[in-house]
């Protein structure tokens, strides 16, 4: 049984695919396995994935497209390593990843690390500021943004399971964040990136409506509302505002400014830097871009 899998779907991702899967298994323990589920792939993913000759490489191929969160569920499903790690199908795994996330995993927590950003929009890569997240940071940056690179997910089986993994929302791994948030499960992004995070034109066509297929989602908002109540004690509508809606109505008005007041008065006793950090979450949160390409700072 290998100790850790790190579970990657793929749609139609020939360009990008052989550099994802090969930095990958260099980065890799030797006694661990890449799972990828090449999703509906018209393209010649699956031939590029078939001419890897490495037996750590596995391959689940579904005619039809079941969609991200389907996907992870059956890699899931169809692998039982102790751990769990996430790569997508356009990215960079560097070559420090695991020997780093592994030096210092809880099998209890979710842990993340940081992305180096590049690709369409770069003129030179640039790595995120390498401020670590602790989970009492964490937490509260949840009611604002999702700071967390689903790329550099690394968790233990046990965790996945005890959250049902991935429901299929428009926001798979933002949802997964925050229910892990209602269970008190610790969720922390350790300072030096781990992944090389890759931005393209077909990412910022899909990002707009995505953006509004979350902001549309009932299920979202009812985990934010709920997020709201379990760290602040109070009951908020405030997910269609965060999501590029704007604030409509003087309810949501307050109860946006009841979000914002609330979260800083519980910053209060943090560090400087994690009061910064916050202070910059919030203000994200209000600026918020339907063109952005992704969620991650």
């Amino acid at each position: 049984m290998p100790r850790v899998s790190v579970l990657m779907p793929a749609h139609n991702a020939d360009q990008h695919i052989l550099r994802a899967v090969k930095s990958t298994l260099r980065a890799l323990p030797a006694d661990s396995e890449i799972v990828v589920g090449c999703d509906g792939c018209t393209d010649k993913t699956e031939l590029v994935l078939r001419a890897v000759d490495d037996s750590r490489l596995r391959v689940l191929v579904d005619s039809s497209k079941r969609g991200v969160a389907p996907t992870l569920n059956r890699l899931l499903d169809q692998s039982d390593s102790e751990i769990v790690a996430r790569m997508d199908a356009d990215d960079i795994c560097l070559p420090w990843r695991f020997s780093y996330q592994l030096s210092n995993w809880r099998p209890t927590e979710l842990q993340f690390a940081n992305v180096v950003h590049f690709g369409d929009g770069y003129r030179l890569p640039r790595p995120v500021f390498p401020l670590r997240l602790e989970p009492r940071l964490s937490r509260v940056s949840l009611l604002f943004e999702n700071a967390f690179a689903h790329p550099t997910l690394l968790t233990s089986r046990a965790v996945m399971n005890s959250l049902g993994g991935y429901r299929n929302v428009p926001a798979q791994d933002y949802d997964l964040w925050m229910r892990a948030a209602l269970r008190s499960i610790s969720i922390r992004r350790r300072g030096l990136p781990a992944v090389m995070y890759r931005h393209h034109r077909r990412q910022i066509t899909g990002s707009i409506d995505a953006n509004r297929q979350k902001s549309q989602s009932t299920m979202l908002a009812e985990t934010h509302r709920m997020l709201c109540h379990n760290v602040l004690g109070l009951e908020l509508e405030c997910w269609r505002a965060l999501r590029s809606e704007g604030v409509h109505g003087s309810e949501a008005g307050r109860d946006m400014a009841l979000l914002r007041s609330s979260a800083l008065m519980i910053s209060a006793d943090w560090t400087e830097l994690e009061k910064r950090y916050l202070k910059r979450a919030i203000f994200r949160a209000q600026r918020q871009d339907p063109t952005r390409i992704s969620s991650c700072p």
